[in-house]
């Protein structure tokens, strides 16, 4: 566990360098905003406030497109300097789990503001539970963090009486999103991960079962790796999945519509090679059995992403995906378009067959190819549930049969795979 280094001020760590002079006007306080204190990312729209301790003084600004503030006619005093924003927090990825990884291995020192970023449980220290917050908590199931999402610079400045004219003060103030250690927030920046690119249609009909491949574009060496699989669960039923590496399947979280798999390194491991066309993961899905004609696509969520052993987002390296195109079963029966209707499905059947019916005075019988009777069942159900597990596979005959006058409603052909 490590703790966090020294606040150097009330809400942050950076140290202020003031400039006093005397000029004969009102005491000013000027300055700019600097995301992680770098002067390349100035911070605008940030609303900058100061006040007195009884509040006898106030006063509020807004900074420019340079992050630059200034507020004017202050009198003697000891004020306090706060800063806040409506902006979007953001820049959180998988990098940023992977440098809290190599900090708490004692691979990688963090400045201040990586340090106060890194600590989104605000208990102080930075540990395995901001890891975890991160790579799992935000990453995955976008929960927030404990900490604010913004954090400032808080100053205190100290004007002293003078006979003639006034001081004028100028100072840098930094901010961090909480979370984002590498520093990588952009004001309305789009998501830059990963992302997925159609290369094959699978065809499938309804009530099928497909492996489904997600394969490297292209060759890369990471140190980590963050793919989050969104899907439709009215339309697919996720019945397993292989991934690459191995290890990476023990760590995959299931939701209702998404998969999240996720895998990292660390000092006791080798690096990741991702082949050029080898499958990443493999899904088996079974599509619903009332699904109509349609394409079926997968995408990914936005925090997906690859990162390198320097803990750089791999960017521009998109996933490869099969697509399904659910057919309409032709050999799929129905007759009549009246309350006597019939389905049966999937037809072939591999392990179960699906008898649809709106008259419950019914039975279906089955028969091989010699003529033998090979199933005789009551329709008792609406969608009637029968186990052809154990039929050979071949054509079989059926035959939908009215249990009152042993009339024949509707007739047809089977088809059992294996």
């Amino acid at each position: 566990m490590k703790k966090l280094y020294t606040l150097l001020t009330s809400s942050l760590l950076v140290a202020i360098t003031f400039l006093s002079l005397s000029v004969s006007a009102q005491n000013t306080f000027y300055g700019n905003i600097f995301y992680h204190g770098d002067p390349t990312q100035p911070i605008p729209g940030i609303t900058v406030s100061m006040s007195n301790p009884d509040f006898s003084f106030t006063a509020e600004v807004i900074t420019d497109q340079d992050g630059f503030f200034t507020i004017n006619n202050i009198p003697a005093g000891t004020f306090t300097v706060t800063a806040e924003t409506t902006l979007s927090a953001g820049g959180i990825d998988l990098a940023d789990a992977y440098l809290v990884m190599l900090h708490l291995f004692n691979l990688l020192s963090l400045d201040d503001y990586q340090a106060a970023a890194a600590d989104v449980n605000a208990n102080g220290f930075i540990d395995w539970g901001d890891y975890w917050d991160i790579l799992i908590g935000w990453i995955m199931y976008s929960n927030p963090f404990q900490n604010d999402e913004w954090l400032f610079d808080t100053q205190e400045i100290t004007f002293q009486p003078v006979k003639d004219g006034g001081t004028t003060i100028g100072s840098e103030l930094g901010a961090t999103c909480t979370g984002d250690i590498n520093g990588t927030w952009i004001p309305d920046e789009k998501s830059s991960g990963t992302y997925l690119l159609n290369n094959e249609t699978v065809t499938i009909f309804p009530g099928e079962t497909r492996d489904i491949t997600f394969t490297a574009s292209n060759t890369l060496t990471v140190a980590g790796l963050y793919i989050g699989i969104q899907y439709n669960p009215a339309v697919l039923t996720i019945q397993g999945y292989e991934t690459t590496p191995e290890a990476m399947e023990y760590n995959t979280i299931e939701t209702p519509g998404l998969l999240g798999f996720h895998w990292m390194t660390n000092p006791q491991m080798e690096l990741l090679t991702l082949k050029k066309n080898d499958p990443v993961i493999t899904l088996t899905v079974t599509v619903a059995e009332n699904a109509t004609p349609q394409t079926i696509t997968f995408t990914l969520d936005e925090e997906s992403n690859y990162i390198s052993a320097s803990g750089k987002t791999l960017k521009s390296n998109p996933l490869f995906a099969q697509s399904l195109e659910v057919l309409k079963n032709e050999n799929t029966t129905t007759i009549n378009e009246t309350s006597d209707r019939v389905s049966l499905y999937p037809n072939p059947a591999s392990e179960y067959l699906i008898v649809g019916t709106h008259n419950l005075n019914q039975k279906i019988v089955i028969h091989d190819m010699t003529g033998k009777t090979v199933c005789d069942a009551s329709l008792t159900t609406l969608q009637t549930r029968l186990n052809v597990s154990s039929f050979k596979p071949g054509y079989y005959f059926y035959q939908i049969i009215n249990k009152d006058d042993g009339t024949i409603d509707h007739s047809g052909k089977l088809a059992v795979t294996r």
